[in-house]
């Protein structure tokens, strides 16, 4: 996740790293190398954030940084999850905040990402989708190569799209079928059906 200034922010095992560290040098960041990035574990301050449209959320802890900033720019990579089925950028939202433990514990994660989409919302989604990571017991699994980067301002059509792009778990879905992305849709974040985009293909 990068900010207005090209400041990263990472979960906490990114804490104190340097990009493209985090995000290795594939990931177009060669730029901002020697860039600092923060962890919800550090030193920042994190604000409580009211949540006015949340289901389950009523407020949220969120690095302080990423509410100062003038554009924030989500970088997601496109893996598989237990518990959401696919991390994508929404799902990414979540190493924004400090209590991740209590989206897996104490609520409906997939209407708790939705409540987080309503307060965090990235004027850019940039997802990597270069390499799909099946992530099987907690380790790296079987890996796809659909050799794509995903951008757009709309975070559910974003992930909706990469969702198509290959199968998952041996099984080709659509993004109505991930739960986390219909609530965002209903709850109008995004657009999910792929016939309703406009979708620009090009090579790089």
């Amino acid at each position: 996740m990068l900010g207005a200034a090209g400041r990263g922010f990472g979960q906490s095992p990114a804490a104190g790293r340097t990009l493209p560290q985090t995000h290795g040098d594939s990931s177009g960041l060669q730029g901002h190398q020697g860039r600092p990035c923060s962890g919800p574990r550090g030193q920042q301050i994190l604000p409580e954030v009211k949540v006015p449209q949340g289901k389950v959320l009523d407020r949220v802890e969120v690095f302080k940084e990423v509410l100062d900033s003038d554009v924030l720019i989500n970088l997601p990579q496109a893996k598989t999850h237990s518990a959401t089925g696919v991390s994508l950028g929404i799902k990414n939202l979540m190493g924004l905040i400090l209590d991740r433990y209590s989206f897996h514990s104490k609520y409906n994660i997939n209407q708790a990402l939705a409540d987080l989409a309503t307060v965090i919302k990235p004027q850019l989604t940039l997802l990597d989708a270069t390499a799909l990571w099946s992530l099987e017991d907690g380790r790296p699994g079987e890996v796809q190569k659909p050799n794509l980067v995903i951008a757009g301002i709309d975070p559910v059509a974003v992930d909706s799209y990469a969702v198509s792009v290959a199968p998952w778990y041996g099984q080709h879905f659509k993004g109505r079928q991930v739960e986390h992305l219909l609530v965002a849709h209903q709850r109008g974040l995004g657009k999910i059906d792929l016939e309703s985009l406009k979708i620009f293909k090009g090579k790089a």
